[in-house]
């Protein structure tokens, strides 16, 4: 991920991907903020920040989103916590360590925008009005990303089919790869193949006694 900021950066992103504005064009915004940060990616942690605002008064609003909250703040600092474990043990820090900590924090946003929602009153709307385009972000997000993940479906048979239908036994195929530093190929070679998963994956992750399949 490159730096501390990269690192930053793809954390925030990924936590908060669904609401975040990438169907509109915001160029003329991402101008006035510093460096190479896109206004629709600093819309989501402002809603994250004010939600955490709303939930500090005593009120039935902030009693409303104290828990969501604290389930957003819980989803982001275990994925933290497994990136300081990688970062400690000089080992990668990869965006699937964070599945757990997204899951935590998408859960969290909609308990809160659902909350939010249902206190609103006659003289009181702006909640709803808040929870509705925050909503309405997510619909328009997930629409938007309908023809790129269609796009990537069709592709994907094609791309396995040319690259991963290779021939040999799954430890002759493990040991290719390894021996070109692409242990991934393997993976994807047994993917493509079907089946249950090779024993031989194991080796990645340091373990040598393990007995090849029979393939």
């Amino acid at each position: 991920m490159g730096s501390p900021t990269g690192w930053l950066r793809t954390l925030a992103s990924t936590h908060l991907d669904a609401v975040t504005v990438g169907f509109l064009r915001t160029e003329p915004l991402d101008s006035l903020l510093p460096g190479n940060i896109e206004f629709g990616r600093v819309l989501p942690v402002i809603l994250v920040l004010l939600l955490g605002l709303l939930a500090i008064p005593n009120t039935s609003l902030g009693r409303a989103l104290r828990p969501p909250v604290v389930l957003i703040i819980f989803g982001v600092a275990t994925s933290v916590a497994l990136s300081v474990v990688s970062f400690l043990n000089d080992y990668w820090i990869v965006q699937r360590q964070w599945v757990g900590g997204i899951a935590l924090v998408s859960v969290g946003l909609v308990w809160a925008l659902g909350n939010l929602w249902s206190q609103s009153a006659p003289r009181r709307a702006w909640p709803r009005v808040l929870a509705g385009g925050f909503s309405l972000i997510v619909v328009m997000q997930f629409v938007n990303s309908l023809p790129n993940a269609a796009e990537r479906l069709a592709n994907h048979a094609a791309l396995f089919a040319d690259q991963f239908d290779v021939d040999g036994t799954s430890e002759e195929v493990t040991r290719a790869a390894f021996e070109s530093s692409d242990p991934a190929l393997a993976g994807n070679v047994n993917v493509f193949r079907g089946g249950v998963t090779w024993r031989e994956h194991a080796r990645y992750y340091g373990f040598s006694d393990i007995p090849a399949n029979s393939d």
